[in-house]
């Protein structure tokens, strides 16, 4: 942007802009009007506190946390909400405060005081301008959800073609009934024990293993995606033995299991080892190595 495009910008508190309210009690009657509390719709009730465009704030619990509301609403007593002193682009301001936190850095117990909102510092363009940039990054948004729900209903594709593979298999053969459900009448049920050798990882505190100097990256949950990807941007080290190398030092081909690390939506998340170089992996994950007379069936 040019220099002479930022003359007209001002330098702003929060509370030059718009008045800080604490939200009330959610009432007890049902309807059509979201209750926003710090941490988003919660419910919903028949007359709405305010009525007019705002940002809702979370003051404890999710503190900090920001929801644009462009319909009328009822801002719980965990949240403060705001009224406009002067016209600004709401998504604008929704936007600056997306951007940059809200929560003093100092706050040791996640919460935010009246003030803390109030002085909360603004860089504020002419009003179109804030139309315009808040323009852009909407259309940005958008593109982004679009991203995320083709991706969405790609996984949904492949966890339904997932099911009628292990299912039916690729010939059209007659199924049988088995213990696990209806499968292909060649196909045989066998232990993961009997076609995998499986291996437990580095049985040590690895998180303050930062020197790459010191051994190689040992792969943890973290480094597991829900999608079944390694992540590599966060790595430790870890000095691997000689006598384990075998044992901990990863083959193309492994398959990772982050077993017992994490909540249950991050417990059972699975990765395909296919990496150049050496790497090993921490106890909260297993490694599944096909052996060798599975590897000959399959290439025959």
């Amino acid at each position: 942007m040019r220099l002479e495009a930022m003359s007209d910008w001002q330098s702003v508190l929060l509370g030059d802009l718009a008045k800080v309210h604490y939200g009330k009690a959610r009432p007890q009657e049902d309807g059509s009007i979201p209750v926003i509390g710090s941490g988003g719709i919660y419910g919903y009730t028949a007359k709405p506190l305010i009525e007019y465009e705002t940002i809702v704030i979370g003051r404890k619990g999710s503190a900090g946390a920001t929801y644009y509301c462009p319909e009328p609403c009822y801002p719980s007593d965990t949240t403060f909400y705001l009224e406009w002193k002067q016209e600004v682009h709401v998504p604008f301001v929704f936007a600056w405060l997306q951007h940059k936190s809200l929560l003093p850095d100092k706050s040791v117990i996640p919460s935010l005081q009246r003030g803390d909102v109030e002085s909360f510092p603004l860089v504020l363009p002419p009003l179109e301008e804030q139309k315009a940039i808040a323009n852009v990054l909407r259309a940005n948004q958008e593109a982004i959800a679009t991203r995320q729900q083709e991706a969405a209903l790609e996984r949904e594709r492949k966890a339904a073609l997932m099911q009628h593979l292990f299912t039916h298999g690729t010939r059209g053969e007659a199924l049988k009934e088995t213990e696990i459900g209806r499968i292909p009448q060649s196909w045989r049920l066998k232990e993961l024990r009997e076609v995998a050798d499986i291996a437990y990882g580095v049985q040590a505190a690895v998180a303050h293993l930062l020197d790459e100097s010191k051994g190689v990256p040992i792969l943890t949950n973290v480094n597991i995606t829900n999608e079944g990807n390694l992540n590599l941007s966060t790595l430790r080290y870890y000095e691997v033995s000689p006598i384990k190398r075998e044992h901990l030092i990863l083959k193309k081909g492994d398959v990772l299991l982050n077993w017992r690390s994490g909540s249950s939506k991050h417990v059972g998340k699975t990765a395909f080892f296919n990496l150049d170089g050496e790497y090993t992996f921490s106890s909260f994950i297993l490694r599944f190595r096909v052996k060798d007379e599975v590897n000959t069936l399959l290439t025959k």
